[in-house]
């Protein structure tokens, strides 16, 4: 019973977040200024839409790359090592898959219990890929896989790799843990926020759950963001997929 409900699983990935916070205590940044520019940085996609400059996916995307770049030369100024991945992958792709199985349930939920909240993703994803004219499967697959691709390796490099990692390193409670669950609730919700200017509230609702679930896998694998990027990029692939086939069954 342990095994089917993976109890296992779920131990594992809270032995390895307590360890994470007792054993390994990241290095502190001083005063909250590090901070606020992490999250001006991670703001940068949501406020580009809200001045009305992002209402193409291409905006967006252009927006979207270059807060990346920043987050990046951020992190490297703030000297937060990147952490590449060990010889414990077999241990750190469970503990990423275990988190990332947590961070799926509400769009589980959703799609199960309130499929209509999911209709502005449907329209507005499947619109770039069923135009009214014939589109090649290979065309089709293609543009997925690259936006898969572009999405997951920034947004991980964004919301998990500058903010999540500036966050934790805030003295804003005494606790390491806590710092972590403060971390993982911010970064996820200007996760969902960027999703919620273009998707509307019901894919954002999902997509905050999913960065709770990938914010809780990036602490417990080390920070390390390659699984993360993987498991972002399949999900990617497997909505947006979804999102073309349902599009042409309607049409």
């Amino acid at each position: 019973m342990r095994k089917l409900l993976g109890i296992d699983r779920f131990e594992q990935l809270s032995n390895a977040l307590k360890s994470e916070a007792r054993e390994k205590k990241p290095e502190m940044l001083s005063g909250f200024f590090p901070a606020f520019i992490a999250l001006f940085i991670a703001l940068i996609p949501a406020l580009t839409q809200m001045v009305q400059v992002g209402e193409t996916l291409d905006a967006l995307a252009v927006a979207t790359g270059i807060a990346t770049l920043f987050a990046i030369l951020y992190r490297i100024a703030l000297k937060i090592p990147f952490n590449h991945t060990s010889t414990n992958w077999r241990r750190n792709l469970s503990l990423v898959h275990t988190a990332f199985a947590i961070g799926c349930i509400p769009g589980v939920l959703i799609f199960f219990a309130a499929p209509e909240l999911l209709g502005p993703l449907e329209q507005k994803a499947g619109g770039h890929l069923t135009t009214g004219e014939q589109v090649p499967y290979y065309a089709a697959a293609r543009f997925v896989l690259i936006i898969s691709v572009w999405a997951a390796v920034t947004e991980e490099f964004l919301y998990r790799g500058l903010l999540l990692a500036v966050l934790r390193r805030t003295r804003i409670f005494a606790l390491q843990y806590q710092r972590d669950v403060f971390a993982i609730i911010i970064s996820s919700l200007a996760f969902g926020l960027a999703h919620f200017l273009t998707w509307g509230p019901g894919p954002a609702i999902a997509i905050t759950g999913l960065g709770i679930g990938l914010g809780i896998g990036y602490i417990a694998s080390g920070e390390r963001l390659s699984l993360l990027i993987l498991y972002h990029t399949l999900f990617d692939v497997l909505s947006l997929s979804a999102t073309f086939l349902s599009g042409l069954l309607r049409s």
